[in-house]
């Protein structure tokens, strides 16, 4: 994404979830809408090493460009932390 559309695009193709998922949340509350819905973390779970491999190349080009969110991420090939926050037991 980076090399073919640019730093700036980057940046903003990577905000359109974060952008999308506030803008639910303030209108769910601002018009007090009954529903479940309940803002959460998002996780990227990799089961094939090459696939891991690659979402890290990606995430750390980003980095270096300096794409916000990117470096917003956290980061863990734990699989303490997957358990710590419940999404393997």
């Amino acid at each position: 994404m980076l090399s073919s559309h640019g730093r700036a695009e980057a940046e903003k193709l990577t905000q359109f979830e974060s952008s999308n998922l506030s803008a639910v949340e303030k209108l769910v509350k601002g018009e007090k809408i009954d529903c479940d819905f309940v803002s959460t973390l998002a996780y990227d779970i990799f089961f094939r090493d090459e696939d891991w491999a690659a979402a890290l190349v990606k995430v750390n080009s980003l980095r270096r460009a300096g794409v916000q969110s990117a470096l917003d991420l956290t980061i863990s090939s734990s699989s303490e932390e997957a358990e710590r926050v419940g999404l393997i037991t």
